[in-house]
């Protein structure tokens, strides 16, 4: 119970923070020098100095917040419980109720943005091509990914017998190219252009591949440190495909949305995370 309740202390103090340092990386930043900024943000996620472009518009929309949230826990817990629990009725009723709770979600932030409030995901948001289109590549990048790493920590303690501590080190080469990547990411920016992303999507499907195809030739005799130089493979795709993309989706964005824009942002990718681990087959607790 501690884990959990310090879990959300965490989970509270991450939505206050990410959202508005991406604010300050996009109206304090131009050109080159922004490219490099979110860079070191995806390489280090350290707080840079705050700060506010003018028309920006402020308020928590806390209905919003509390529609979205209902929505995804009707969704989400069945998904996680249902089959343990052998799929009741009351499943089947929250799966049902997810429905409605997210059409009201989308009713409220247009009804929202048309008075001039400031909606949690702005509708005027999904007009903008780039934006539309990145955002479904990011959902699609996370939740794959994390999908990944969470079968793998659940297949490494539960599985092969390691310790939390030593399931953790095997996803240090992947945190490390990661980082690497994310600092080289501007240099390679520069030269490929938006094809940077399809590179690092690229070495990062190759990374899976080669980590797929390890574990399968190994068999019962796989270790988790034979993972390692495919898990680095994946992380160095994983740090060109996130810093870049940031840029991308940001293509044309007026700065008078930028606040609920990264909220939204912050979501998502959380979103991506939680889906994919509630859509895995079977159900596990690591220790």
């Amino acid at each position: 119970m501690s884990l959990i309740a310090f879990r959300a202390v965490q989970a509270v103090g991450a939505g206050l923070f990410y959202p508005q340092v991406l604010a300050v990386l996009q109206t304090v930043f131009t050109g080159r020098t922004r490219a490099t900024a979110f860079a070191v943000f995806g390489a280090t996620i350290r707080l840079l100095p705050s700060g506010r472009a003018s028309g920006i518009r402020s308020g928590l929309d806390l209905t919003g917040v509390g529609l979205l949230s209902g929505a995804l826990l009707f969704l989400s817990v069945p998904l996680v419980e249902g089959q343990h629990a052998g799929w009741p009725v009351w499943t089947w009723i929250s799966l049902g109720a997810s429905v409605p709770t997210l059409a009201a979600f989308v009713a409220w932030e247009r009804r929202l943005a048309v008075r001039g409030g400031s909606p949690l995901v702005d509708p005027a948001l999904f007009r903008l091509r780039a934006f539309a289109s990145g955002n479904a590549i990011a959902l699609a990048f996370f939740a794959g990914n994390a999908g990944l790493f969470f079968v793998l920590t659940l297949q490494l303690q539960n599985g092969m017998g390691y310790s939390p501590l030593a399931a953790g080190l095997i996803f240090v080469p992947l945190a490390a190219a990661f980082a690497a990547a994310s600092l080289l990411g501007p240099r390679i920016q520069a030269v490929l252009g938006h094809h940077a992303l399809t590179l690092g999507y690229a070495i990062n499907a190759a990374g899976t591949l080669a980590l797929l195809v390890t574990a399968w030739a190994a068999g019962t005799g796989a270790t988790g440190w034979i993972l390692l130089p495919a898990l680095a493979v994946i992380g160095f795709g994983e740090g060109l495909g996130v810093s870049p993309l940031i840029g991308t989706v940001l293509t044309g964005v007026p700065a008078v949305l930028l606040p609920p824009l990264f909220r939204g942002r912050a979501l998502r990718d959380g979103r991506g995370r939680r889906f994919n681990r509630a859509a895995v087959p079977g159900r596990g607790t690591a220790r």
